[in-house]
């Protein structure tokens, strides 16, 4: 699944500045980075306490990218 503003964001990367208040492109790269590790650990600890009933992988895919 594509996300229009993470694409326009990656062709476009003068107006960052202006669109996030970021100042660089390079900023929002490990910015996005940072998030995508908190969020990994923070499922892997949720996925360690689970009592599944259905096999992981299992059910709906995100409907949002984590970007």
């Amino acid at each position: 699944m594509s996300n229009y503003t993470w694409e326009y964001i990656q062709k476009h990367p003068k107006p960052t500045k202006r669109l996030l208040g970021i100042n660089y492109y390079e900023q929002l790269i490990k910015l996005i980075e940072q998030g995508n590790l908190i969020a990994k650990k923070k499922q892997e600890e949720n996925e360690k306490n689970k009592i599944r009933l259905i096999k992981a992988g299992g059910g709906n895919h995100p409907k949002l990218s984590e970007e």
